[in-house]
């Protein structure tokens, strides 16, 4: 009986040092009273993965998702009033059926506003006995390579912007154990990767770091 915001309070309450990220939360289950909670909460931190799909409301439709672009947005920008500049990873998946150009550019041109820190691209893949596999206006699975590239063009471009927004910020790390090359990895509150030279003394400890 308990709800989603039941159950990330009482992970808030449990003691110790760790953090928490919420992933794969659809849009319209993200509500107010999470993205304020989070907001103020000692482990969760402000990093989303949000489901989008398509960035046009007629592909939306042919999906029979529970939101629109509208909602999409209005919920990123307020998590971003909360939060000032959080990681977002957003899933897209293109090519489905009855995407032509147009509706493609809709998508691209709307993740171009809302600005992701990262894009998860899919190529729509026709499943059998499902009702999109049954649609018609299936799409050229060239074409679908095409989009996908351009997507990650995309994509690479909105995460560098991310990552240089964050030059010469203080940051708090938590470093893991894998070493490559002498060096050691780890990620910010809000996803950015940071390395450093091997210190076994650092695994699995916070230090502060500024970003360069």
């Amino acid at each position: 009986g308990e709800s989603f915001v039941d159950l990330i309070k009482a992970i808030d309450e449990l003691k110790g040092d760790f953090r928490v990220r919420i992933s794969s939360c659809e849009p319209n289950l993200l509500t107010d009273e999470i993205i304020d909670f989070v907001a103020q909460s000692k482990h969760f931190v402000p990093h989303f993965h949000i489901p989008l799909q398509s960035g046009c409301d007629e592909i939306l439709r042919r999906m029979r998702r529970r939101y629109n672009t509208a909602m999409f947005a209005e919920k990123i920008e307020l998590v971003r009033e909360y939060m000032g500049n959080p990681f977002f990873g957003i899933d897209v998946i293109t090519g489905f059926p009855g995407e032509t150009e147009e509706l493609f550019m809709e998508t691209y041109n709307f993740l171009e506003r809302v600005r992701p820190a990262f894009i998860h691209i899919f190529p729509y893949s026709r499943r059998k006995d499902t009702p999109a596999a049954e649609m018609p206006d299936q799409v050229d699975e060239q074409i679908k390579q095409e989009r996908v590239h351009r997507l990650e063009a995309l994509c690479d471009k909105l995460h560098k912007e991310y990552y240089e927004s964050f030059k010469g910020e203080t940051e708090e790390v938590l470093f893991e154990s894998t070493q490559k090359n002498g060096k050691m990895f780890g990620y910010t509150r809000n996803y950015i990767l940071v390395e450093r030279p091997y210190d076994k003394e650092l695994i699995g400890k916070i230090s502060t770091v500024v970003l360069d």
